[in-house]
């Protein structure tokens, strides 16, 4: 039984790192590798600090393909004294025979309450800014949707961000084909 060398979760293509053939591999090149994406990641924005991101675990990540953060970025806003804030985190997952690969995920943070990966819905922020925010439940219903289009637009936002910093410093793979045993073909993005 096969499987596939790369597994992501949310980034659209498999942006990959791996040794050439005619490489010399040895103990410091997968190290070496993560250090020069985290500097450049560093020259975006992103919080690279492996002390403050030691505690961050990858939700994703499964024992076939060992991962951590490498690197975060955050936006934050005030709506009616609530706070709301969207913290991507930049991911390296192990390959399961050779190199790794990048992915991300994101959390959205309502007054400390954190969900990863997706949205409240819009009867969820109109009673949180209610009680939160201490308005009445008509103010609360407007100001949920300008919420709901601030968390769209800034996840999308460092969605694009994080992958055009991937795009940059990996090679984008894409699956050509998947075989029954779970054997796979990449190619070039």
């Amino acid at each position: 039984m096969a499987t596939s060398n790369f597994h992501k979760v949310n980034a659209k293509q498999y942006y990959s790192v791996f040794f050439e053939s005619d490489e010399d591999i040895n103990d410091f090149w997968y190290d070496d590798q993560i250090e020069c994406i985290c500097f450049f990641l560093k020259e975006k924005g992103f919080n690279v600090d492996a002390n403050s991101l030691k505690s961050i675990k990858d939700p994703h990540e499964l024992r076939s393909f060992p991962s951590y953060v490498i690197g975060s970025i955050s936006e934050y806003k005030r709506i009616c004294n609530v706070e709301f804030q969207i913290n991507m985190y930049a991911v390296v997952r192990s390959g399961y025979y050779e190199g790794f690969n990048l992915d991300w995920f994101y959390e959205v943070e309502i007054e400390g309450e954190c969900d990863i990966d997706c949205f409240p819905t819009l009867e969820q922020l109109s009673d949180t800014i209610s009680y939160y925010g201490d308005v009445n439940v008509g103010m609360a219903k407007i100001q949920a949707k300008n919420a709901l289009k601030w968390l769209n637009k800034t996840v999308d936002s460092l969605i694009e961000t994080t992958e055009d910093c991937f795009e940059k410093i990996t090679t984008p793979l894409v699956i050509v084909e998947r075989f029954s045993n779970g054997e796979t073909i990449y190619a070039k993005a």
